[in-house]
């Protein structure tokens, strides 16, 4: 991109939103003057170099590709941060509305918006107030952002659950707590292999296969009535890693196969329960290839 486009760009976005911006620098310098600040944002652009660092936006903006990005931000977006695009003053908002922005880097990939306050004039005038609590309102803002967070990895754990995202890859190192400790207990109609992560279901059984769970219990699993949710093991492995699937306590699941098979993990032992020894056969091979492969 040439300066001349550069710069054509940058003279656009003056036409449209110049004298919206020239109210920016004044903020900035009152922001600036209040310490209290720092509790909420920090290391603001230098005033008299807003009209520089909002150039280098424009021309950042025309060089970007992903749509995730190409659809998120806006040239009315005035970055406030010196060393970061962390922190905005919106330029289209009435009000001047001031927000800040992070990248949630799971499916479903996506920014994220947390409001600092909605109307600029406001909030600065919030300063001269003896009675207003700068750290209560930083507190509040912080709930607010993991509130927007929360929701986030509610819609990604609702598209993990119906089988739409694909669970993480499984490293047959993430099998075993103690692979050299592990052995196979054979008794009856069951096997049961010990010193196993709970996650090593994956590994032994098909993503597609059938299951019906009928109890879950992990000291950092937030969501009720789950076992309705998870259809498949696909779906029971992105449950297990959105867990910590190490700090799975104990689980029971029907794995519906020509013929069902039981499946209870409890104190790093995962037994299966199946009245078909072929199948019994079969997950053990997968097993003792799995110890083979570490």
């Amino acid at each position: 991109m040439t300066s001349k486009v550069e710069h054509g760009f940058f003279d656009k976005f003056l036409i449209t939103w110049g004298t919206r911006l020239e109210i920016v620098p004044h903020i900035l310098k009152y922001l600036d003057s209040y310490p209290d600040t720092t509790k909420i944002m920090s290391n603001f652009v230098p005033a008299d170099d807003i009209y520089k660092t909002q150039f280098e936006w424009i021309r950042l903006l025309n060089m970007l590709e992903d749509p995730i990005d190409t659809n998120f931000f806006k040239e009315y977006w005035v970055p406030l941060s010196k060393y970061r695009y962390d922190y905005f003053i919106d330029l289209s908002s009435p009000d001047l509305k001031v927000f800040e922005i992070d990248y949630f880097g799971f499916e479903p990939y996506s920014w994220v918006i947390s409001p600092i306050f909605e109307n600029a004039s406001n909030f600065l005038l919030n300063f001269d107030n003896p009675s207003f609590d700068v750290s209560l309102f930083s507190e509040n803002v912080k709930k607010a952002k993991w509130k927007e967070y929360t929701r986030f990895f509610d819609i990604k754990d609702s598209l993990g659950f119906s089988d739409k995202i694909c669970p993480e890859e499984i490293d047959n190192n993430d099998a075993f707590v103690d692979i050299k400790s592990s052995k196979l207990i054979h008794e009856n109609n069951s096997i049961a292999f010990t010193f196993v992560n709970s996650i090593i279901i994956g590994l032994l059984f098909s993503l597609d296969s059938l299951i019906f769970l009928n109890t879950f219990i992990s000291p950092f699993f937030r969501h009720e009535g789950i076992n309705c949710k998870i259809k498949n093991i696909k779906s029971l492995i992105y449950l297990l890693q959105s867990s910590g699937y190490k700090s799975v306590l104990y689980y029971t699941c029907i794995i519906e196969l020509e013929q069902k098979v039981k499946v209870i993990f409890y104190n790093d032992t995962i037994k299966f329960e199946c009245e078909n020894q072929r199948y019994l056969n079969h997950i053990t091979r997968k097993y003792e290839k799995l110890k083979s492969l570490n």
